[in-house]
């Protein structure tokens, strides 16, 4: 709780209405009312009966459209994204694994362990934006380097929720509320993990692990692991799959011969394969787990 903001949140289902007002100093209040559709993804969120922000999903749960109560936002075409207003449409910014290309050139995302965005630079090694976060993802205010106002993504390298003012970060499953650190929907795993809140993230551990799209993370530890010959030297790594495209990372953090000095580094890993009953197959699962074992 933040001593000079309080808040309170109703939640019936994903699939109807959470009611949720914020109050800033003790006079300023919103009472935004949040609608899911049948998929239990955010479909428009109103604010005194007006949409504010407006949600448009393919089948495959896929984000294609986000707009405000002036028809103005976002398009979403695979790795493409377009500026709508009103009825006309401009291209934006197509997305890659290390950054975007728009039509003022190239930007590169320098991420963390946590994929979060750390730093923008351009194709010439100038510094546009600088991040650092705190633990549930909330924007530190003393950042050195001003945020650029043309980048959306930010903790976790999810995009910020700019239409409608809300703030929060899309993770595709579920919106999730950095400053709150807590999902706005029960987790459609939860039934996995009966000790812990359903709007809880990451199990209260965001340091050493991420939720890819607010369903699933998987933790492993190898309390034996040996460096330079000696054992107990503690190892840690995060193992994240896609449950759509079978998209496999792998983070791990140990000491890796380092005296005294511990290392976070990305393991390059096969991806995992889905079959056609939706659930990675046991090939592709023991093929990552020998690799992870060797």
């Amino acid at each position: 709780m933040i001593s000079n903001r309080s808040f309170l949140i109703y939640s019936r289902q994903n699939f109807c209405r959470d009611f949720l007002i914020y109050i800033f100093f003790g006079s300023f209040q919103i009472n935004l009312n949040f609608e899911y559709n049948l998929l239990h993804l955010l479909h428009n969120v109103r604010e005194g009966g007006t949409i504010i922000a407006g949600y448009e999903y393919s089948y495959g749960r896929v984000k294609l459209r986000v707009w405000d109560s002036d028809g103005n936002g976002y398009a979403y075409v695979g790795n493409l994204v377009y500026r709508v207003r009103g009825s006309s449409s401009v291209f934006e910014c197509g997305l890659f694994s290390e950054g975007v290309v728009s039509g003022s050139g190239i930007c590169y995302h320098l991420k963390d362990h946590l994929g979060s965005i750390r730093a923008i630079i351009d194709g010439n090694g100038r510094l546009l934006e600088e991040n650092d976060y705190y633990a549930f993802g909330h924007r530190h205010p003393h950042s050195e380097q001003a945020q650029s106002s043309a980048n959306r993504f930010k903790y976790n390298g999810k995009e910020l929720q700019t239409v409608g003012g809300l703030g929060y970060l899309d993770y595709g499953a579920r919106m999730y509320d950095q400053s709150l650190g807590r999902w706005f929907t029960t987790d459609p795993l939860s039934e996995k993990y009966y000790g812990l809140s359903p709007y809880v993230y990451c199990g209260n551990n965001p340091i050493n692990m991420i939720d890819p799209d607010g369903r699933d993370a998987i933790y492993i530890a190898f309390p034996k692991y040996r460096a330079n010959g000696i054992p107990f030297t503690g190892h840690a790594g995060v193992l994240l799959i896609d449950n759509k495209t079978g998209l496999t990372k792998y983070y791990e953090y140990g000491r890796y011969d380092k005296e005294g000095k511990g290392l976070v580094r990305t393991v390059t890993i096969s991806n995992v394969v889905i079959g056609k009953d939706g659930k990675p197959t046991i090939e592709s699962l023991n093929k990552v787990m020998k690799q992870l074992s060797d």
